[in-house]
């Protein structure tokens, strides 16, 4: 039976100290190339409290490449730049959104007691500050805590 003389085992400790090297910090997640659909809207005032989205593919999001994103807000499409970086972990962010370039139309009620969420919505985009990635799901957080959109993978 062969034994491992000293330079064997050298080569077995360098070979795990590259194996060990290579386990290092996970790459951080990127939006370039990502879409979404909303799925909820979360206010941090009470009396609004979370509001679902009934009809998430019809609110999405799609990050392109140089910075560029597209959006479908119900019957609305708009156009406009963001600017992502990635922070800690990778699994959280900065996110803003430059000007956005929307559609005007008069989208109808998506029920007779909730009216489109296109123009909260659109309001919105342009106060968000950062993202966070939690189980799958794209959380876009607005600045002064004014709440979280949530977003799935389309």
């Amino acid at each position: 039976m062969a034994t491992l003389g000293r330079v064997g085992w050298a080569a077995v400790g360098v070979c795990a100290l590259m194996v060990a090297g290579c386990a290092g910090e996970p790459e951080p997640r990127s939006l370039e190339g990502t879409s979404w659909r909303l799925v909820q809207v979360e206010s941090n005032n009470d009396a609004d409290g979370v509001t679902p989205v009934p009809e998430p593919a019809a609110y999405t999001v799609s990050f392109g490449e140089g910075g560029q994103a597209t959006f479908e807000l119900d019957c609305n499409t708009g156009t406009g730049t963001y600017d992502a970086t990635p922070t800690g972990d990778g699994e959280t962010g900065t996110l803003t959104f430059g000007t956005i370039a929307v559609t005007e139309m008069g989208c109808p009620p998506l029920s007779p007691d909730q009216p489109s969420l296109d123009q909260e919505v659109g309001a919105a985009l342009p106060s968000v500050r950062g993202y966070r990635f939690i189980d799958d799901r794209l959380h876009m957080s607005l600045m002064f805590d004014g709440g979280i959109l949530s977003w799935e993978p389309l």
